[in-house]
């Protein structure tokens, strides 16, 4: 596994290192905030997003959104920016979560 990090220049994201890969941000219809509401809706009631970011996810361009549940528990939502569909909701130990913040996925 390598990390690429995702650098937003104007309207595009880059997939750094390389940048050989270039989304164009506009294709989204779900907006960042939208994406953070239904991934707490998912999670469950009494859910608060934490953070959230567009990103590149095996060759795809999803929302992850970090997701405390009312248990107090870490959830990592992935939402579709086309159609806000939940791609993926899944609990997470914090030590899976060390090495990972904003702007970074594993491939």
């Amino acid at each position: 596994m390598k990390l690429r990090q995702l650098v937003i220049y104007g309207n595009n994201i880059l997939l750094w290192p390389g940048a050989k890969h270039i989304m164009n941000i506009s294709i989204t219809k779900t907006s960042i905030g939208e994406a953070a509401s239904i991934a707490e809706g998912a999670v469950g009631n009494n859910s608060h997003a934490a953070s959230a970011h567009i990103g590149d996810v095996n060759g795809y361009l999803v929302y992850t959104v970090w997701v405390f549940g009312p248990d107090m528990k870490i959830n990592r939502v992935v939402v579709d920016p086309g159609d806000g569909q939940v791609l993926s909701n899944m609990p997470i130990s914090i030590q899976q979560m060390k090495g990972i913040g904003p702007g970074w996925e594993w491939e």
